[in-house]
């Protein structure tokens, strides 16, 4: 056909010099650094926005299962980093912007982001895997600083995210295990040296009381602004700002709110004086870690009750530090 077209010799050639150049693009692209690779999404600014577009690339379709096992694959791993190349365009670009608290609702509780931290956690676990898989030390440094990154932007949310953010070290440590054997000494030193600088950094516990208190503070202003007396059943979808009801009522305490009110309906007045109540010993306890935390269910069933759905958190702000430390430490032990 090419001999009759003379263009059509020129044509050819123009294909093949495509294919190959088509190929050697994808080769270099394997190949670049994380920091070098194409940036998809809008432009953002700072962490908040980052985890967001992040969490969202990861809820594209089609996304299979991490692979974390021992039996895992390098083409499983493959397979799923292009999958979520969308969503770590975005992780990669953590270090160096700017944090900052993601939207909190005025919720007595902080929200339960564990699915999520999880899900993240996951993608950054197979990176670090498919890095120590193909020894490539230079990426699996960038990788486990980009994961502490990401746990401290979570642990200076709330409370309740800084608990949930210890599962970055465990998933860490699962990826880890599933190339145990690629892991030579050299990578491993390196990579505990990281570990060790890690441990002198970190986000300020006393930075995440302060949010705390803002949030409680937001959240009793909602509250003296209502008018609307509520029933007694409906006070902790109040108070935690969860449809699904987490956590449930206690039912004993239930009942001695309906004896309080003498009814199963409480006045927005007295939820305002409660909530105050509670707020305010809340904040006290912040201040001086001494105030008590505990209320008088008799005088104060339903300040006992809000308090009773804080308190958890509040009693772990004291060891969070040691939180971190601890998880550092066990993924140090994780690459022995």
């Amino acid at each position: 056909m090419f001999n009759r077209h003379p263009f059509g010799l020129f044509a050819a050639f123009l294909i093949a010099l495509f294919s190959v150049g088509a190929c050697r693009r994808e080769e270099v692209a394997r190949a670049r650094p994380l920091s070098d690779k194409l940036q998809v999404g809008k432009v953002v600014s700072n962490q908040p926005d980052l985890l967001a577009s992040a969490l969202e690339a990861l809820r594209y379709p089609g996304i299979p299962e991490a692979p974390l096992s021992s039996t895992s694959t390098r083409q499983q791993r493959s397979d799923y980093l292009i999958a979520t190349e969308a969503a770590m365009a975005h992780l990669i670009k953590l270090p160096g912007t700017r944090g900052g608290l993601m939207a909190h609702g005025p919720a007595l509780i902080g929200p339960d982001r564990t699915t999520e931290i999880l899900s993240v956690s996951r993608l950054l676990a197979v990176n670090l895997a498919d890095a120590i898989d193909r020894s490539d030390p230079v990426r699996a440094e960038q990788i486990l600083r980009i994961a502490f990154v990401y746990a401290d932007a979570m642990s200076r949310q709330s409370i309740e995210e800084w608990l949930a953010s210890g599962a970055v070290a465990d998933t860490l440590a699962q990826g880890i295990k599933s190339v145990g054997t690629q892991l030579d000494s050299a990578m491993s030193d390196r990579l505990r040296g990281v570990i060790k600088e890690l441990e002198g950094k970190g986000p300020s516990h006393m930075a995440v009381l302060d949010a705390t208190a803002v949030r409680l503070t937001r959240w009793r202003m909602r509250l003296q602004r209502s008018s609307a007396p509520v029933k007694v059943g409906q006070l902790v979808h109040l108070v935690g700002g969860d449809p699904n009801g987490r956590p449930n009522v206690n039912a004993e305490l239930a009942k001695s709110i309906e004896a309080f009110v003498g009814s199963d309906t409480v006045s927005a007045q007295v939820v305002r004086e409660e909530s105050k109540l509670v707020v305010a010993s809340v904040l006290a306890h912040l201040r001086d870690g001494k105030t008590s935390l505990e209320l008088d269910r008799e005088a104060h069933p339903i300040a006992a009750l809000y308090m009773s759905l804080i308190r958890p958190s509040l009693e772990a702000a004291a060891i969070l530090p040691k939180v971190r430390h601890e998880n550092l430490r066990l993924l140090s032990l994780t690459l022995r």
